[in-house]
């Protein structure tokens, strides 16, 4: 099948997740921009964060997150919500240029999931990329694994004084998690699954020959608080197949597709490595003594 002919099928199969995604949506856009504008009020009112609920989703992030949100406590809920919508949107842009990817690739189902509700996970992905990596931490820890050592080492410092400034998420962490998986709702990935032993396993074997590939995977594969959006993160492992296998929304089915791609990866080195060659050439060698 020509090449054009693909990716015209995949742009379709995108567009009309995404319009679905969308539709489903309607009632929650820019809903997680609200969350953390929501805590963000709290917080400067000297109240508990946590207990912020915007349409049923409670903010259930460590402090730091709430830095870039404080702005936002000052902006009305209509302001925000739409502005938190369209930076998004632009950040999807800006990741799918900075990944060269194809035009149509903005309508990544996973990535417009996050662009519709506002997860600031979409911009945060987008700074580490274009070299913002503590901005993009501080809207997304789960960047963690793909942001530079000194981010990372600054954006603990940072983490470890707003939990002593805001020692209440410490106190409440319990409370807090147990909410955010009953708000949650089903869990899109292996996390607490019998498949998140050896998608681990298989990411660590990647880790040996492709580490930045392998960092980039680990979180939608295995990371507990990790929704659909989370799938965005395969995006600059630049393998087509995984990347529409992870845009099927079926539970558990993108970190199925994680683990055989890492499967498929470290197979294709061990074949190809001397070692293997040198394997496989004493074994012709011996079929040929054995043939008559």
């Amino acid at each position: 099948m020509p090449t054009r002919w693909i990716s015209a099928a995949i742009a379709a199969f995108f567009a009309g997740l995404s319009f679905r995604f969308f539709l489903g949506l309607a009632g929650y856009l820019g809903n997680d921009a609200l969350v953390y504008r929501a805590g963000a009020v709290e917080l400067l009112h000297g109240r508990d964060p946590w207990s912020a609920t915007i349409n049923g989703y409670s903010y259930a992030a460590p402090p730091l997150e709430l830095v870039p949100f404080v702005p936002l406590a000052l902006i009305p809920e209509w302001i925000v919500q739409p502005s938190a919508v369209a930076i998004a949107l632009l950040s999807g842009g800006l990741i799918a240029s900075r990944l060269q990817l194809p035009a149509f690739w903005v309508m990544y189902p996973p990535m417009i999931f996050g662009i519709a509700i506002a997860n600031p996970s979409i911009p945060g992905m987008a700074a580490v990329l274009y070299g913002f990596p503590l901005i993009g931490l501080m809207l997304r820890p789960q960047l963690l694994l793909v942001a530079p050592r000194r981010a990372i080492a600054t954006f603990l410092l940072l983490s470890a004084a707003a939990l002593l400034l805001v020692p209440g998420f410490i106190a409440s962490i319990t409370n807090v998690a147990s909410r955010y998986a009953a708000e949650g709702g089903i869990v899109v990935n292996a996390w607490m699954t019998p498949l998140m032993i050896p998608a681990a396993v298989a990411l660590l074997l990647l880790a040996r020959i492709d580490g930045r590939a392998a960092a980039w995977l680990v979180v939608p594969a295995i990371s507990p608080a990790v929704g659909w959006y989370g799938y965005t993160m395969v995006l600059p492992v630049k393998s087509t197949p995984l990347a529409v296998a992870c845009a099927i929304p079926i539970p558990g089915f993108g970190a199925v597709a994680i683990t055989a791609y890492a499967v498929v990866r470290v197979v294709a080195h061990q074949r190809d490595s001397p070692r293997a060659q040198r394997w496989l050439r004493f074994l012709n060698r011996l079929g040929q003594g054995a043939n008559p």
